[in-house]
C-alpha cells in the first residue's frame, strides 16, 4: 500500500531526528562515574588525552617526596574502566618514576612532575623520552604547557615557578616566591593562572611573569586548576572538599561538594566532565559539568 505523501514526510523527519539523536554525544544524560577499589594508589592528578580519548591518572603510591620508584600512571577509559593500571610503572627496570604529580601533553610527549625532575614519556607508548633535573627544586607539583611551547611547573615547597623552554633551558618564571604553596597551573594564552595557598588566592601572570591579577578564594588547600574555553576557571579545595567555579567576573561559586581530598583536577572537554582524583580515597570521580 502506498503511504500518503504527508505521512511519508512525517516518517522521514522522525527517522532523521532519531538518527541525529543517536549520533550526537549524550552529554545531557551523562552520569559520569566514580571509580573506587580499582588499584589507584594516592592519585594526585588526572589528565584527559583528547587524541587517545583516555584519562591519565598519576599515582604517587607512597610519600610525595620519597624517591622510592613506586609511582605509576594509569590509563582509564571514559566509561570508568581501568585499561592499564601501571601503564607507566616506576617499578619497571626501564622507567624512573617516584612520586608523579601534575601532567601536561605537548605533542606526543607527556610531561610529568616528579619531585625535582620533569620527566617526559611518549603519549602513545608510555616509553621514557627525557628527564630534566630542575635545579634547587624541592616539590615540583603541577605542570602546564605555555603558548610558546614551554613547560611551566610549580614548586610548592620553594614557593615559585620554573620554566623549561623548548630549547631545553631551565629558568625561574615570575617572582621567586609567589606564595607559601603555589600548586595548580592553567595556561591562558600567553598568560598563566596559579592556585596559591597561604594566603588562598588565584594569581594571574603575564607572559613576562608579572602578576597582573589576584583573586581571593573563600577556602584553603587549593590544588588543581582548570581553564575552560569560555574563560571559566575551576579550582579544587581540600579544606572545603569541593570544586569552585569562577566565571568571567571571577566570583567563586561552589560547583561540587563532599569530595574527599580533591587533588589536581582535569577536564574532559568532549563530555564536559570535571575529573577529580580523590587522593585519600584512592579513587577518581568524573562529574558532568552542570
Amino acid at each position: 500500500m502506498m503511504i500518503p505523501s504527508r505521512t511519508a514526510a512525517a516518517l522521514l523527519l522522525a527517522l532523521v531526528l532519531a538518527t541525529l539523536a543517536a549520533a550526537a554525544p549524550a552529554a545531557a544524560g551523562d552520569a559520569g562515574f566514580r571509580l573506587a577499589d580499582a588499584g589507584l594508589y594516592t592519585p594526585e592528578s588526572v589528565l584527559h588525552d583528547p587524541v587517545a580519548d583516555v584519562y591519565l591518572v598519576a599515582n604517587i603510591a607512597g610519600h610525595p617526596l620519597q624517591k622510592d620508584g613506586n609511582g605509576f600512571i594509569s590509563r582509564v577509559s571514559p566509561a570508568g574502566a581501568v585499561l592499564a593500571l601501571r601503564w607507566i610503572d616506576g617499578a619497571a627496570d626501564s622507567v624512573d618514576l617516584n612520586a608523579p604529580k601534575g601532567m601536561a601533553i605537548a605533542g606526543d610527549s607527556l610531561w610529568v612532575a616528579d619531585i625535582d625532575v620533569l620527566r617526559a614519556f611518549h603519549r602513545v607508548t608510555g616509553a621514557p623520552l627525557a628527564a630534566v633535573a630542575v635545579p634547587d627544586a624541592v616539590f615540583l607539583n603541577d605542570v602546564a604547557l605555555a603558548a610558546d611551547g614551554a613547560i611551566v611547573v610549580s614548586d610548592s615547597h620553594a614557593g615559585g615557578l620554573w620554566r623549561l623552554a623548548p630549547d631545553g633551558a631551565v629558568s625561574r618564571f615570575g617572582p621567586e616566591k609567589i606564595g607559601s604553596f603555589p600548586n595548580g597551573l592553567a595556561a591562558a594564552g600567553a598568560a598563566l593562572w596559579v592556585a596559591v595557598a597561604k594566603p588562598d588566592r588565584l594569581i594571574k601572570l603575564d607572559a613576562a611573569g608579572k602578576i597582573v591579577a589576584t583573586v581571593p578564594m573563600p577556602a584553603g588547600g587549593l590544588d588543581g586548576l582548570v581553564l575552560l574555553e569560555d574563560g571559566t576557571l575551576l579550582v579544587s579545595s581540600w579544606d572545603k572538599s569541593a570544586v569552585y567555579r569562577l566565571g568571567p567576573e571571577r566570583r567563586p561559586a561552589l560547583l561540587f561538594e563532599e569530595l574527599a581530598s580533591p587533588a589536581d583536577i582535569g577536564f574532559d572537554a568532549k563530555r564536559r566532565r570535571v575529573l577529580v582524583p580523590l587522593f585519600r580515597e584512592n579513587g577518581l570521580a568524573a562529574l558532568p559539568l552542570p
